[in-house]
């Protein structure tokens, strides 16, 4: 009987971790089924070719920007994670399973295999770039200005845009609030120093007077605002 009940936890066990490797139709679906994360675990040049609709994107060879980004991934919401052919997203998986306790279905094949089965994705068009003197003279010359450097993919980003929504919206009376997708405006970043997302920028009377790489909370975002008037 006991060896009969082992098998029997071993076989469904292995069943469960096979029924997280999903082959791109059942991925696919399984992301449209409920509310996910998407997540790119691909180099951001990789991720500039073409990427799924709404991923994040955090750099499994890159350890420091890995363990950051996926700092801020919803535990109470399921991770579909992929590469390019499914090697770098299988030890992704099993870090996210592991340390961070999450939910996580792989794409089988990876982006290759997703886009030979014909699905969708999102290839990132060229816009028109922003001068440094165009930044600058969008800087208010009186009052306090916030710029938040942000990405759609940047996990980090996206936790914090309801905050910087929330200032943009209600407290217009403290500061203007200017954000822009370094994803798509690269042309600034260098010259702005620029070198990871969100990267915040306060501006008292059109002078800089404070900058932050990374998140913040609302009320530590506001006390430091504050702290200018």
């Amino acid at each position: 009987m006991k060896l009969l009940i082992a098998l029997f936890v071993f076989v469904h066990l292995s069943l469960n971790a096979q029924n997280t490797v999903l082959n791109p139709a059942d991925f696919d679906k399984g992301m449209k089924s409920q509310k996910v994360q998407v997540l790119d675990v691909r180099t951001p040049g990789e991720f500039n070719q073409a990427h799924l609709a709404n991923a994040l994107q955090a750099d499994w060879l890159n350890t420091a920007e890995f363990q950051e980004r996926t700092k801020y991934l919803d535990s109470s919401l399921p991770v579909f994670i992929y590469c390019q052919a499914g090697v770098r997203s299988r030890n992704a998986a099993v870090y996210l399973r592991d340390q961070k306790h999450l939910k996580v279905y792989e794409l089988d094949g990876g982006i290759s295999a997703w886009m030979s089965a014909g699905l969708p994705v999102v290839q990132i068009t060229k816009v028109t770039q922003m001068s440094l003197d165009s930044f600058k003279n969008s800087i208010p010359k009186t009052g306090l200005c916030l710029v938040d450097f942000n990405a759609k993919w940047c996990a980090p980003c996206v936790k914090m845009k309801p905050s910087i929504d929330s200032l943009s919206q209600h407290y217009k009376y403290l500061c203007s609030v200017s954000q822009i997708d370094g994803a798509v405006q690269t042309d600034i970043l260098k010259p702005m120093q620029v070198l990871g997302f969100p990267t915040l920028i306060i501006y008292k009377d059109g002078v800089e007077v404070w900058r932050q790489q990374g998140y913040m909370g609302f009320d530590d975002l506001l006390a430091k605002l504050n702290s200018f008037k």
